[in-house]
């Protein structure tokens, strides 16, 4: 998915985004929708991104505009998990969150219960979402454009993928994001910056893929530290 020069979009456009466009304009206080069925043009061709208007609504708002999106993802990140090792991880990852001070917690507590199934805890807490990040030249004009490919095994992290437009203290941005997450991977505040999370390949010790994973996020888990995730929300908002 591309992030590009923020001037080629039009400002006050509620148009669904395709992967080549980004909004720029303000929000509205409601959530809203403008999402209309893809017509791929052929097997290369990518839907539209719908473009979900949130105002200075929090992310549970953006929960109850696309709940079927939210349940979907939630189940696919489930799949990685055996049985009660998700609610084990939501465990973990809510003592994580607080510990770390979070200002997002209360909304994500929020939407697990507006879901009312296990793992939006743990998925919230996790770092998978970002995939890979670059800066590169931009397409037939001068500056650059920011882009990410959604590189990591959750089925349907491109096709739930939604474009959330804020009002903040800061100003209007846009938040590329999912219905059910707090933070944010990848937005554009227009006029100001736009800027993504880079997800680095994951460090190895040698024992398999899912005790190294394990060991990782154990390491993680012991850090005070805000989440990443919740850190660039915090940029963008303020």
């Amino acid at each position: 998915m591309a992030s590009p020069d923020p001037s080629s979009a039009d400002p006050l456009s509620t148009e669904p985004l395709s992967p080549a466009s980004s909004p720029t304009g303000p929000s509205s206080a409601a959530p809203s929708s403008s999402a209309r069925p893809a017509a791929p043009a052929g097997p290369a061709a990518l839907p539209p991104i719908p473009v979900i208007e949130l105002g200075r609504a929090g992310m549970p708002a953006l929960l109850e505009a696309e709940p079927a999106r939210a349940r979907a993802l939630l189940a696919a990140g489930r799949g990685h998990l055996p049985g009660g090792l998700t609610r084990l991880a939501d465990r973990v990852s809510a003592r994580w969150l607080l510990a770390s001070g979070s200002p997002y917690l209360g909304e994500i507590e929020a939407m697990a219960a507006q879901l009312g199934a296990p793992g939006v805890l743990f998925l919230n807490a996790s770092y998978e979402w970002a995939c890979t990040s670059a800066v590169e030249p931009a397409l037939g004009r001068a500056g650059h454009r920011l882009v990410r490919t959604l590189d990591w095994p959750l089925p349907g992290l491109g096709r739930h993928l939604l474009a959330a437009r804020h009002r903040g203290p800061a100003g209007p941005w846009v938040n590329l994001t999912w219905p059910g997450f707090a933070g944010v991977i990848q937005g554009l505040a227009p006029g100001r910056f736009a800027a993504a999370i880079n997800q680095a390949p994951m460090r190895r010790y040698g024992l398999g893929r899912a005790p190294d994973w394990a060991l990782n996020r154990w390491r993680v888990w012991r850090r005070p530290a805000l989440p990443p995730a919740h850190l660039l929300r915090r940029v963008f908002e303020t």
